[in-house]
């Protein structure tokens, strides 16, 4: 499959990743928007081969901290663990890469 890559966009897996207004202290509230919009310009090179991402603000309890969409319809985990092997990627391993660089991009907001 890796010869296929890029593949078209409606075939990539959407991920959306919320964060919390907390995560930026106290100016998160204030914040959040922006930071969402600058970070996801930042992780878009991840694995964007097969992925689209989006970054938005967690402003409810209720809300997934990260969702996956496939064409519009929103996956199950075994429809995304079947989804990322099909790129050789394991779920548990893709969701650390996913947090780290959040992690890293939050960290370079502040410095």
């Amino acid at each position: 499959m890796k010869s296929n890559l890029p593949i078209p966009q409606d075939k990539k897996l959407l991920v959306i990743y919320r964060l919390e207004p907390e995560c930026l202290g106290t100016i998160g509230h204030k914040q959040i928007n922006y930071f969402c919009a600058h970070i996801t310009k930042r992780i878009l090179p991840v694995d964007s081969d097969f992925v689209k991402w989006t970054v938005l603000p967690r402003l409810a309890a209720t809300e997934k901290e990260v969702e996956f969409r496939l064409n519009g319809k929103l996956l199950q985990l075994p429809q995304v663990v079947r989804y990322l092997t099909v790129f050789n990627r394991d779920y548990d391993a893709f969701l650390d890469s996913i947090n780290n660089a959040v992690l890293k991009q939050v960290d370079h907001y502040f410095n």
